[in-house]
């Protein structure tokens, strides 16, 4: 006689590029097991492993390579309050040596920037730039990048295309020189223009605060990106 299946729950989230209704189910055990392997794992493994389980966890219904890096942290998120629970334990490092162990609730993370600016970017009168956030693999690179030649390869990369002259150019039928090229000839307030879109961009985070036993010293941390909601 088979072996019965489970009733696996189904629960709903909003995706924050699109504000669609996303439908999901929690992680399996076998699933945990994986992210559990991934303790010592670096930021690249994790995103993957983490983009793996969200799409079987959604249903497949998603293109991965298409959301941004902020749709993925949240989803994980909402996963994990599901799947594990609603606690995070982390270890705050105080100055005087003293390692506070803190408990963050998973139910007051936050969305920050939600509503971000335009994405098309007027560089002057008659061109403008259509650009879009960082995928996962573009992201790991903006959140851990100050380098001018990353900074501006990151551009070259998110660029959607650009309207000129009532024309617009499809960053697809260009090669990656001529964006590049492109991108050169900015000027500085132009390049601030794109950069301030950048940060701009919704970013899921989760404010704690914690005192110090020891030295009593008040500690407010921002929680945000993949590796720490990980834990």
């Amino acid at each position: 006689m088979p072996l019965p299946v489970l009733d696996v729950p189904t629960y709903e989230t909003k995706l924050i590029s699109t504000n669609k209704t996303i439908k999901y189910r929690p992680f399996l055990v076998k699933e945990h097991k994986v992210l559990l392997m991934l303790k010592d794992a670096n930021s690249s493994e994790i995103s993957r492993v983490v983009t793996d389980i969200i799409d079987n966890c959604t249903f497949h219904k998603l293109k991965m390579q298409d959301l941004a890096f902020f749709d993925i942290v949240h989803l994980f998120v909402e996963l994990r309050k599901v799947s594990i629970g609603e606690n995070l334990d982390l270890v705050i490092n105080c100055e005087c040596g003293t390692k506070i162990d803190t408990v963050a609730d998973l139910n007051k993370v936050r969305i920050e920037n939600k509503n971000a600016v335009n994405n098309n970017i007027q560089l002057n009168g008659t061109t403008s730039i259509q650009m879009h956030y960082p995928k996962l693999e573009e992201s790991l690179e903006a959140y851990s990048t100050n380098d001018i030649d990353e900074t501006l390869e990151l551009i070259t990369k998110c660029i959607d295309g650009i309207h000129h002259d009532n024309e617009f150019h499809d960053a697809r039928d260009s090669t990656k020189q001529e964006l590049q090229a492109f991108v050169d000839q900015l000027n500085t307030r132009q390049l601030e223009k794109i950069v301030e879109f950048f940060a701009s961009m919704p970013r899921v985070v989760l404010d704690v605060v914690s005192d110090c036993p020891t030295c009593n010293k008040h500690h407010e941390l921002k929680i945000e990106g993949l590796d720490n909601f990980f834990v």
